[in-house]
């Protein structure tokens, strides 16, 4: 509870100042309201609290100036309050005027009081007794040009929403899939039965957002409530699945729906016109990502390659976009982009944004997608010829030109075992050679690093292992080409990106291959320890076991240890030197001394039965202990550019 405070010194001057401002020619004193606000510590006594915020309300109505001022004291005034007190003010509060699109000056206040009500599910609850307010409230966030005051609008609906969900509608939160919110179920449901069991606030959606139908809103202003509820639905998605399917079938139907369609296939397939909005066509490729992303497959089911196999569930969004033909035509902007059914603009601007769709689903869906046969349009092998298009860049590119970051960015979404060369498709090598470690590339670099690191099961860790071990025998400059970089400090990013790479192969834990083939029709398998030897020239010593080992081995140990144990360099010469935050060798320096601890920590987990292991701990402590800049820093660094 808050603490009572006496009266603040400037109440005087404000009460005076607010019964000035009963001539509307009175100017607002700003300032004044500004320090009040500053002296308000605490809850001020209840007859002096309720006294200032009746003599603020009264003015509201008659005010002829911008009110923001006199709300914003108010808000202050009510910061304890709860719903109850809110809804006991007198005058009550008329929260359908304040949510009113054309009351725009006094929005954030009624939103900020309503929202209140959601602190609590028996005042959600009454809300949703009020079909005029729940009405209002939608009418403004869809509605409504201010930007500040969409966000509040939905921030508010939603609460309301989430307090009020009471678990017991069909949900896809089921056993095998991963909601990203999910919901307390401590509500009743009144909210949700009120904003989709009411025709007439269910209708809104559709009137607001139909191309077809009329309204006060015009175009651009349709365009932007389109918008507003592709961000809702995902959420709603998260939490109650049937809550998007069929409500009102009078008013589906008006809207060129079929019956048991809802508000999901309204703003899916019918609501945005693509043909004639590209920008729209960009934010419903992103709605499409958020559907699949508010119910992940549980990664757990990827523990084995036998569950990879055996799986059958998918999920309802996944579903959804597969049976509507939205999966197919989303992943072939970037799939398949000279097709003649597609716009060359359009696919300038859509391909990157389905890319990333892709990735979604790669990351979300990896045994769904494992499963998919070769010959479908979506499948692992589509994507992986595509990849290996899209990443035949020559080195001057590579170097100077954009990279293709959505590209690398699918590239490391992609199952591990995916990437790994197949028996049953041998033309199909890894497509990660393809990726360089130079000339150098910041984005090629973290792509290497996630996909030798990041991995969420057995069965991946074992493949980033085989992964690793496959791309170091093709490189065998890698581990020098990544100091160079490290210690090139006038490329910043360059070098930032290979200590990202340096810790991320720190702390790689990966899994042993299979010491026999599986007995399995699946296509993507592990391969056996034998048969990832025979892939590796003969010269080559076996893949060491976990990232940390990989370290103190040939060809790291000669590279990373004495470059890690290396004081970091400054330009102690030039403006922002030594210890400055914006400097890129400050950056650099904090970055090492992070790899540098993980190297540590790493080390102190090893078996004292490694030889050396101590020498090489105890070095790594002395270096830990001096900090980022060591005693007496080296001074300058490799400015030079590097040889591309």
């Amino acid at each position: 509870m808050t603490e009572q405070q006496p009266p603040p010194p400037l109440l005087p001057e404000l009460q005076r100042h607010l019964k000035d401002l009963e001539d509307a020619s009175c100017p607002i004193e700003t300032k004044l309201f500004d320090k009040f606000e500053t002296q308000l510590t605490g809850q001020l006594p209840q007859p002096l609290l309720e006294s200032l915020i009746v003599q603020l309300s009264s003015l509201l109505p008659t005010i002829q100036q911008d009110p923001t001022p006199l709300n914003n004291l108010i808000i202050k005034l009510t910061e304890a309050f709860t719903f109850s007190d809110v809804t006991s003010l007198k005058p009550s509060v008329d929260f359908v005027a304040g949510l009113q699109v054309s009351a725009q000056s006094f929005n954030i206040l009624t939103l900020t009081l309503l929202r209140k009500a959601a602190l609590s599910a028996s005042d959600t609850a009454i809300v949703a007794g009020k079909p005029e307010v729940v009405g209002a409230l939608i009418d403004l966030w869809l509605c409504t040009t201010d930007v500040g005051i969409v966000q509040k609008a939905e921030e508010v609906l939603w609460e309301l929403l989430e307090t009020d969900f009471n678990g017991s509608s069909p949900s896809i939160q089921q056993s095998d899939f991963v909601g990203t919110l999910g919901g307390s179920g401590g509500g009743q449901g009144l909210m949700w039965r009120r904003v989709f069991k009411d025709r007439d606030i269910y209708g809104r959606f559709f009137s607001a957002c139909s191309p077809k139908s009329g309204g006060p809103l015009g175009k651009r202003e349709k365009t932007l409530a389109q918008a507003r509820l592709l961000d809702m639905i995902p959420r709603l998605a998260n939490l109650d699945w049937s809550s998007l399917q069929s409500q009102h079938p009078d008013i589906e139907r008006q809207h060129g729906l079929k019956q048991g369609d809802g508000l999901l296939e309204f703003a899916a397939v019918h609501m945005v016109d693509t043909k004639d909005d590209v920008l729209m066509h960009l934010a419903l490729i992103d709605f499409y990502s958020a559907l699949l992303r508010s119910c992940a497959e549980d990664q757990s089911l990827s523990s084995s390659v036998v569950s990879l196999e055996s799986t059958q569930t998918i999920s309802p969004p996944l579903n959804f976009m597969i049976s509507r033909g939205l999966h197919a035509r989303t992943s072939a902007f970037y799939l398949n982009p000279d097709s003649p059914k597609h716009d060359p603009l359009d696919v300038s601007f859509l391909s990157s944004r389905s890319a990333n769709y892709l990735s979604v689903y790669a990351s979300c869906f990896p045994s769904h997608l494992l499963r998919v046969p070769a010959a479908d349009p979506v499948s692992v092998e589509h994507i992986l010829l595509r990849l290996s298009q899209e990443l035949d860049i020559s080195p001057a590119k590579w170097a100077h030109g954009a990279s293709p970051a959505y590209t690398l960015h699918l590239l490391a979404s992609l199952p591990r075992v995916a990437l790994l060369p197949q028996r049953t498709s041998p033309r199909y090598e890894t497509v990660i050679l393809k990726v360089p470690s130079k000339p150098a590339n910041p984005d090629a670099l973290h792509t290497l690093a996630t996909i030798f690191n990041r991995q969420t099961t057995d069965t991946e860790a074992a493949a980033a292992r085989a992964l690793y071990a496959l791309y170091i025998s093709n490189d065998p400059y890698f581990y020098s080409n990544l100091v160079t970089y490290a210690e090139t400090i006038a490329l910043k990013d360059n070098a930032l990106a290979a200590l990202d790479l340096i810790s991320a192969i720190i702390t790689a834990k990966w899994e042993p291959l299979p010491t026999s083939q599986p007995n399995t029709t699946a296509r993507f398998t592990l391969p056996t320890e034998s048969e990832l030897t025979s892939l590796l020239p003969q010269t080559t010593p076996p893949p060491p076991a976990s990232g940390i080992i990989a370290i103190l081995t040939s060809p790291a140990q000669q590279h990373i240890l004495p470059y890690l144990l290396k004081p970091a360099q400054t330009f102690t010469n030039l403006v922002g030197g030594r210890g400055d935050a914006e400097s890129a060798a400050y950056k650099i320096a904090v970055a090492k001394y992070d790899a540098l601890k993980l190297l540590h920590t790493e080390l102190k987990g090893l078996s004292n039965e490694i030889e050396g292991l101590q020498d090489v701990l105890a070095a790594v402590e002395n270096r830990v202990a001096e900090g980022a800049w060591s005693v007496g820093g080296e001074v300058g660094g490799r400015i030079g550019t590097l040889e591309l």
